[in-house]
């Protein structure tokens, strides 16, 4: 019998898109800002680079390990057992007064003498235990390593957990109600398990989160040490995995201080390869706050020639943009993007009313693909961050169906107030859709995937 490979093709891509379907994998775009990962950053202390500070300053206590080939914090209590710690500003993700985000990071502890802490705080400049306001410690109980919190006056002491093991912490924080949830996965914890609820903040607060904080405890005895890695901040209740690609994630770009001019893509699904984000000039990009602005209206000098920084900027540049590439490998669906953490600096000169639009190489950057507005009422402090997440509906356009050809996309703002002094931008962007394999491997799954349902009617 004659087999149509193209009708068998279809097929099965629709029956393992609807399988996907069934298990739940259709998931809604995350918003997950990341603080560092630490890539890139040179070895030994942290302080100065990346907005961090070390307590005391440039101390070698905090520094930037190397473990596995990647770029970690190590932090530790130095030979005297005196106080080391870190901290710095999460504007890019502040959890305001009266909201909830969620904190995600990868931590591993390489000894068992600890009583190391992290966490948020609301103190400019913190530098002791007094200033934390969510607080996680891993401290040796009765020769037990165990993760802490601060719970209200007191502790909670969680679960226990091994040494030079890496796990996930998730902590979800209510900056409301002054509490945090805490979830962790690692070592024992096969799934994510919920470990804490309802822990009262340390003093109580009606102030912004806008600090990482964490500090070693004075006094442990031949003290061991602590790496962190991939911090990242949510607005609201998070509880994905950011280090992880959903499977309806293309490509993810974290915008952070450091990598301004150049940011290349944190995480890129198989079958697929991605472009750093760049942009043509340093003017373009505001490393003192950590996130790419998109544009400057007569704000920040100096402007190269063609970004439009010597007008009002009330219309599109055509020659001043960000631009990133996708380059696909096998036949791939590129079905929306989103931009996490939309960012105004107003000059508390009024307000901001900015119009970002994206093009792609796919016409030769004439026709919108869309665009959305960045509004800001001017009462906000400069550099505010809001959680208005913003998602570009690509699905309905058949250029990005089957795309077996580089594509490149261009992001374009202008300022729709004509006023000077107006910085708009995000601090995060994921590319949606999908890499579908080639027909060869559809098959292979096709035939698994009969395979286990006559499995299951046979058993039924």
């Amino acid at each position: 019998m004659k087999v149509d490979c193209v009708y068998c093709y279809r097929r099965a891509v629709a029956s393992l898109s609807a399988v996907l379907m069934l298990l739940g994998l259709a998931l809604l775009p995350a918003n997950a800002v990341l603080i560092d990962d630490f890539s890139g950053l040179s070895t030994g202390t942290i302080h100065g680079q990346n907005l961090w500070t070390t307590i005391p300053a440039s101390t070698g206590n905090v520094v930037v390990n190397l473990a596995s080939g990647e770029e970690e914090l190590r932090y530790s209590q130095n030979s005297g057992g005196a106080l080391r710690g870190f901290q710095r500003t999460v504007q890019n993700g502040s959890i305001l007064n009266g909201a909830t985000g969620t904190l995600f990071l990868n931590f591993r502890a390489n000894g068992l003498n600890l009583d190391s802490s992290f966490g948020l705080s609301d103190v400019a400049a913190p530098a002791t235990a007094a200033d934390f306001e969510a607080r996680l410690t891993l401290v040796n109980v009765g020769g037990n390593l165990t993760l802490r919190a601060t719970n209200g006056g007191g502790t909670s002491d969680l679960t226990t957990v091994s040494t030079a093991t890496n796990y996930s912490l998730w902590a979800v924080v209510n900056n409301a109600t002054d509490t945090m949830d805490v979830y962790i996965q690692g070592g024992a914890f096969a799934s994510q398990t919920q470990v804490g609820a309802g822990l009262a903040f340390q003093n109580g607060t009606g102030s912004t989160l806008g600090r990482l904080f964490g500090i070693t405890t004075t006094g442990v005895a031949s003290p061991s040490s602590v790496n962190l890695d991939n911090v990242y901040l949510s607005a609201g209740v998070d509880l994905t995995n950011p280090t992880v690609l959903a499977p309806n994630e293309l490509a993810k770009y974290a915008l952070v201080a450091g990598t301004d001019y150049s940011s290349p893509a944190t995480l890129v699904a198989p079958g697929l390869t991605a472009s750093a984000m760049t942009t043509d000039s340093s003017a373009w990009a505001n490393a003192s706050v950590g996130f790419h602005t998109l544009h400057t209206i007569n704000a920040l000098a100096p402007e190269g020639a063609g970004t439009n920084g010597s007008g009002a900027g009330s219309a599109l540049d055509p020659n001043a943009f960000f631009t990133l590439t996708l380059t696909p490998d096998a036949a791939t669906t590129i079905t929306g993007m989103a931009f996490t953490q939309i960012s105004g600096k107003t000059g508390n000169t009024g307000g901001l009313n900015s119009t970002v639009v994206i093009r792609s190489s796919m016409d030769g950057f004439i026709e919108n693909l869309g665009s959305f507005t960045l509004s800001f009422p001017g009462t906000e402090p400069d550099d505010t961050f809001f959680s208005a997440d913003r998602f570009l509906d690509l699905a309905g356009l058949s250029q990005f169906n089957g795309i077996n050809v580089p594509v490149e996309f261009r992001f374009y703002l202008f300022d729709n107030s004509g006023a000077s002094g107006k910085v708009g931008g995000f601090t995060d962007l994921t590319i949606f859709g999908s890499a579908v394999p080639e027909p060869a491997t559809i098959g292979c799954l096709s035939v698994g995937l009969l395979a286990l349902l006559r499995r299951r009617a046979r058993t039924a």
